[in-house]
């Protein structure tokens, strides 16, 4: 389950659902596909950053370990490349950018990755098992909108 959430490798990292397309996301036709600048607020968080280009990269974007890159293939085929990188002190992350051979579309995002360590669980651990019908768990005291409940 946690790979269904974005977790990486060991699952030691979860999504945080910081990443909105009005925050961390962007777009444009120019030769430089750019993530807008971002804050992590917990050390040890990573950045997944992504592009996704209607060029082939003269200059791909080097900040970061990459981990996928897929070619501009042409006709409107878009390639994509994504790189990850472990920021040490939270805080603000500067833009990341690349050079694209022509002014075409593209898009852009940086995504937060908070270690799992730093969470802190929300209400009381729950060992009833049901063996059919629903299961109605109640909200939690201090849980807030966004948050995962998992039961």
């Amino acid at each position: 389950m946690p790979e269904t959430y974005g977790a990486k490798g060991t699952g030691a990292y979860y999504f945080d659902g910081a990443i909105t397309p009005q925050t961390n996301g962007a777009s444009g036709t120019s030769t430089t596909p750019a993530t807008p600048a971002i804050a992590t607020a917990i050390d040890g968080s990573v950045v997944d950053y992504a592009w996704q280009t209607n060029a082939a990269w003269s200059v791909a974007p080097s900040a970061g370990a990459p981990r996928i890159a897929v070619a501009f293939a042409g006709a409107g085929t878009y390639g994509l490349t994504v790189n990850d990188q472990t920021i040490a002190t939270a805080g603000p992350v500067g833009s990341v950018s690349g050079t694209t051979s022509s002014p075409q579309a593209w898009n852009a995002a940086g995504l937060i990755l908070t270690p799992s360590g730093t969470i802190t669980p929300v209400g009381t651990p729950m060992s009833t098992r049901v063996s059919s019908g629903d299961v109605v768990v109640g909200v939690p005291s201090g849980a807030v909108a966004g948050d995962i409940l998992i039961g």
